[in-house]
């Protein structure tokens, strides 16, 4: 399920914090957890779970914002509203029950600096078309992609390093296998491939998780187009529940292009 959200400034309070990734975030479990409780719980401490790896299967794009500027490291939003993207990977009964939670929510997004107040005016349920084949794919968010170093800590790869297209390629089926579905055994003769595409040129984002915090994290994504050719299950994985890791923190949330397009 793909939503858009339009929201509503209310309130004098319009100062939001570049990285507002972890605070957005956030609301999504708190909005969760106010209508269900047990639903949001699962997601925040254990998720989707195979034996390695555990996924949220959510993911959202960056915020929309028409008219804005930049003061320091805050964002002035000047728009009266702005939009979002919400993507679940639901079964279809859940798909109503989700998309009601978000109506008239009232959203407040604030570190310890300064807040902005919304209030979700529009809750839109956007086509999700049968995926088949090779798909382009347009990021919507930073996408993220790391490798474990001799220190243990991760280097987070651009598009083009070789260890790129293999490593995401890995992710995508262990969030398959963490949906409690098996890989079909057609799937070993058929296709599955990460293509980054060179145009648009992709760019970096540095972005800080918990700032200010002694959990405070930086992760760096990276925002491009890309050609994914696989099942139509794993297309719809792709594009539902985000590519990459951290999807439920805001990264790799991305959307099919037409063919041919290139904006």
């Amino acid at each position: 399920m793909k939503l858009q959200l339009t929201l509503r400034r209310t309130g004098p309070a319009n100062l939001l914090p570049l990285n507002y990734q972890y605070p957005l975030s956030a609301w999504i479990y708190r909005t969760l957890e106010q209508a269900d409780a047990q639903y949001s719980d699962f997601l925040h401490n254990r998720g989707y779970t195979t034996q390695r790896k555990s996924f949220k299967l959510f993911t959202f794009s960056g915020l929309e914002v028409a008219d804005f500027q930049v003061r320091g490291d805050r964002m002035e939003v000047r728009s009266h509203t702005i939009t979002l993207r919400v993507h679940f990977y639901l079964d279809q009964p859940a798909q109503t029950f989700v998309m009601g939670l978000f109506q008239a929510r009232e959203c407040r997004l604030w570190d310890q600096h300064s807040e902005a107040r919304f209030v979700v005016a529009q809750v839109e349920a956007l086509p999700s078309p049968p995926l088949a084949g090779t798909v382009h794919l347009h990021t919507l968010s930073p996408l993220v992609v790391a490798r474990r170093n001799p220190r243990g800590h991760d280097d987070y790869l651009p598009p083009d390093d070789p260890d790129f297209a293999p490593l995401l390629r890995q992710n995508l089926l262990d969030k398959y296998e963490a949906t409690g579905q098996l890989l079909r055994p057609e799937w070993a003769n058929e296709r599955l491939e990460v293509q980054p595409l060179p145009k648009p040129v992709p760019k970096s984002r540095l972005v800080t998780i918990k700032a200010g915090q002694p959990e405070e994290t930086r992760i760096r994504g990276y925002l491009f187009d890309l050609v994914l050719t696989a099942p139509e299950p794993l297309l719809e994985l792709a594009v539902l529940a985000g590519l990459g890791r951290y999807n439920a923190e805001g990264f790799g949330c991305c959307e099919p292009r037409p063919s041919g397009g290139s904006g």
